[in-house]
């Protein structure tokens, strides 16, 4: 089950996990999809701000997962991530989160 989903809905999106974690995220396209004439995702790619790992990405018609793994040093700065993805209709669409890296400790 992957740890954070996001929705196209969401707005400022931000999340977080402990450091030295890596867990897997996935941001789901299905509704923006479906007002755009039930329209699919043909390619996904992911960009990370250097600090965090990309690990295995796995896309879907409607939706893309990738497992991040998190520096073993906590931030006070978040960490951008962005799904680019590209639609059989030939829809090119970013979407970004904010990734706050947390001291495990603490980490509720």
């Amino acid at each position: 089950m992957a740890r954070g989903i996001f929705s196209v809905e969401d707005d400022a999106l931000q999340a977080e996990m402990p450091a030295g974690a890596t867990w897997d995220w996935t941001r789901n396209e299905a509704n923006q999809l479906a007002l755009d004439n039930n329209d699919t995702i043909t390619s996904a790619s992911w960009a990370l701000e250097q600090g965090l790992v990309a690990g295995a990405i796995v896309p879907t018609s409607t939706s893309s997962t990738i497992f991040i793994t998190a520096p073993a040093t906590p931030r006070d700065t978040p960490y951008r991530c962005t799904l680019t993805y590209t639609t059989a209709g030939g829809r090119v669409t970013p979407r970004a989160f904010f990734m706050y890296v947390r001291d495990p400790v603490l980490f509720t």
